[in-house]
């Protein structure tokens, strides 16, 4: 049976202390695959959601912000 939320939140700090390790790239892969699948993606630090993203391009740019590029 299909999930039918469509909003996915994640804690934001996980990233922050994936920050200078490699497989948090495999992070991104999967938001990218969900945003396909047509979810939502609500960051969010203490239960207040600090961002939404809706689109590859915004993730794109959310990742950046991050400095979490290293590709």
């Amino acid at each position: 049976m299909p999930n039918p939320k469509r909003d996915i939140t994640f804690s934001i700090d996980t990233l922050f202390d994936m920050q200078f390790n490699n497989h948090v790239h495999k992070f991104f892969v999967l938001f990218e695959e969900l945003i396909d699948d047509g979810f939502v993606l609500q960051f969010a630090r203490n239960d207040e959601v600090l961002t939404i993203i809706k689109d590859k391009g915004h993730l794109k740019n959310f990742k950046k912000s991050l400095n979490l590029t290293l590709d």
